[in-house]
């Protein structure tokens, strides 16, 4: 009803009307807000708050290159703010880059882009931003798992086929890591190549543990209760074994909530 009443309105003014009041428009914008508003009236943008193309390419090259990224920050506290005995640490995030107000406006963008009707330039840009488990692996992501997705409205399955390109790659490069490093102390590229499998595995882990529905086992496949937690702990242990400080890694709460189940079944 709304975009019949405009157009209705558009045809009874003249060529003359319409750029006066196009011109009213651009008059009332802030100095920050003119060159999105040029680039949308040249049709280089269709989304004015949305970035452009050009800086959407710059944006995911920085992220590639570890020049964009978020910064995991954890400090002991004796005492709290207000003075009470707290013993304990606090972890927080910081964004010297502003990486998620930048995500946000290209989402935001991005749903816009489909009320268009522009599907294909949509999915492009989404491609590029966010491949699936390939965000997750970027430096800008390394304190991020794919359990944040939880609460979102994604397909059913998605976490499945996650998991599914994640174990095919984490076995291909375990066998190549094996073949090229078994006989190598220690090297950069070891290193590196370690640390890349590390969070493969780690995005997995969180993915089974956190975010795929429970699976009844059938009755000749029962484990205890006990059993299957000691190999839930051992699992997430062994995300460990390269860290050098572990105490306020995910893996370690995940640890605890399990002994605390454990306790309070108390049947084992």
């Amino acid at each position: 009803m709304f975009i019949k009443q405009v157009e209705e309105q558009l045809s009874r003014m003249s060529v003359a009307e319409k750029e006066e009041w196009i011109l009213s428009q651009a008059r009332l914008l802030s100095e920050r807000e003119q060159q999105d508003f040029l680039m949308s009236l040249s049709g280089e943008k269709k989304i004015i708050y949305m970035p452009s193309q050009r800086e959407i390419e710059e944006f995911c090259g920085k992220v590639e290159r570890g020049e964009i990224y978020l910064e995991y920050e954890t400090h002991y506290y004796e005492f709290d703010d207000d003075g009470r005995y707290m013993d304990d640490w606090k972890v927080w995030h910081n964004d010297p880059s502003g990486a998620m107000p930048f995500l946000n406006r290209t989402f935001k963008g991005c749903h816009d882009l489909l009320i268009l009707n522009e599907y294909k330039t949509a999915a492009d840009i989404l491609g590029r931003v966010c491949a699936l488990v390939r965000i997750f692996k970027q430096p800008v992501c390394r304190k991020i798992n794919s359990s944040i997705l939880i609460e979102e409205a994604i397909p059913e399955g998605l976490f499945s086929h996650m998991l599914n390109i994640l174990n095919t790659e984490i076995l291909g490069e375990e066998i190549m890591f094996n073949k090229m490093f078994s006989e190598i102390v220690y090297s950069h590229e070891k290193y590196l190549f370690e640390k890349e499998l590390k969070r493969k595995q780690e995005i997995a882990l969180d993915i089974r543990l956190k975010c795929l529905a429970p699976v009844q086992k059938k009755p000749q496949q029962k484990v205890s209760t006990l059993a299957s937690s000691g190999e839930q702990i051992q699992e997430l242990l062994e995300q460990l074994r390269f860290e050098r400080y572990i105490d306020n890694q995910w893996e370690i709460g995940e640890v605890w909530k399990i002994c605390e189940a454990l306790i309070r079944n108390g049947k084992e």
